[in-house]
């Protein structure tokens, strides 16, 4: 009897272990898809999900970004490699404004990213007030173009409005940050008319040698063109009236109205270090020394024959250039110049 009750109880325990390691497979295969559906929902390519954010079109595109990149980070943790590097990357887009006027996939990468980049740096640090007012100025970025593209007047006024005090507070930032591209930012974003008069030019200055500035219809970076080709640097403008981060002005040597990001102009006129020296080459008359790329631009000075230039930039076989002798900057023709 003895021996058919332990052959019993072996078999409880044996049913018993079996069972309980049935229990714990189970829960095993379990967890395994869970993880499994969780890799499928978020997945690691994190560009072509957020392509696929922006597709919608919606208001709420950096809601939908911001949500997306948390779920990342629970799964990922951090796609930042070198804070240090990609907050220079940070600061090289808010020099370009690629963050008002850059497309909507590249402003959604841009808050993918420092959502995860700021919780690199400490609370209190002036790189983190930058990157949060930086990322609050990209969400407002996109609801204003999803705005424009609604006509959504009262969204699109809204965020106007918030970019002009969201810039106000980059620019703080960035001095703060007491470095070459924390000053190039600050002055950049704290270009206005203040220190000039109603009655002064101020001058297309993109900070880009090669890159002119659109003319458009309207105050909005989807705006029809109002000129089928870019002012180049240093066409002078006249301001008639401000909306937002935008000027209405009028192209001097033109005779045309439109719209221009406040952002790319300056109340003197630019200058690059990529400059070279030339001199003025002309035979029995004098080289026209005009406001912007075209004859059709008045006047600042006739050069004699001889005059060196410094040659900072070239638009449609005109030059953009530094004349020493009077301290003026214009535009010349360049078949009337030679390189020294």
């Amino acid at each position: 009897m003895n021996k058919t009750f332990q052959r019993v109880s072996c078999l409880i325990i044996a049913t018993s272990l079996l069972a309980a390691c049935s229990s714990t497979s189970a829960e095993s295969d379990q967890s395994n898809k869970m993880i499994a559906a969780k890799e499928e929902k978020v997945p690691k390519n994190f560009t072509k999900e957020l392509n696929e954010i922006v597709d919608d079109r919606t208001l709420e595109i950096a809601e939908n970004v911001l949500v997306y990149a948390h779920k990342y980070e629970q799964q990922y943790d951090t796609p930042i490699q070198d804070k240090n590097q990609e907050f220079k990357r940070a600061l090289v887009n808010i020099v370009n404004t690629s963050y008002l006027e850059g497309d909507t996939a590249a402003k959604a990468s841009q808050l993918f990213k420092t959502y995860f980049l700021k919780e690199a740096f400490e609370e209190n640090s002036t790189e983190y007030a930058l990157l949060e007012n930086y990322s609050q100025a990209l969400i407002q970025s996109l609801r204003l173009e999803i705005a424009d593209e609604q006509n959504n007047e009262d969204v699109a006024e809204k965020s106007e409005d918030e970019l002009d005090l969201l810039n106000d507070k980059i620019a703080e930032s960035a001095k703060a940050l007491n470095s070459k591209l924390g000053n190039k930012i600050y002055k950049m974003l704290n270009n206005s008319l203040e220190n000039s008069s109603e009655e002064d030019n101020i001058y297309v200055s993109t900070g880009r040698l090669k890159d002119g500035l659109n003319l458009r219809q309207a105050p909005s970076a989807e705006s029809p063109l109002a000129l089928p080709k870019e002012l180049p640097n240093g066409t002078a403008l006249k301001v008639i009236s401000k909306q937002g981060n935008w000027y209405k002005v009028f192209v001097i040597g033109k005779g045309v109205e439109g719209w221009v990001n406040s952002t790319f102009t300056s109340i003197t006129a630019p200058t690059y270090k990529e400059a070279y020296a030339a001199f003025v080459e002309v035979y029995n008359d004098t080289l026209v020394l005009r406001e912007g790329a075209e004859k059709t631009y008045p006047k600042i000075a006739e050069l004699e024959n001889g005059t060196e230039l410094q040659v900072y930039d070239e638009s449609d076989g005109w030059y953009y250039v530094h004349v020493p002798s009077i301290n003026e900057y214009g535009w010349v023709h360049s078949y009337f110049v030679t390189r020294e």
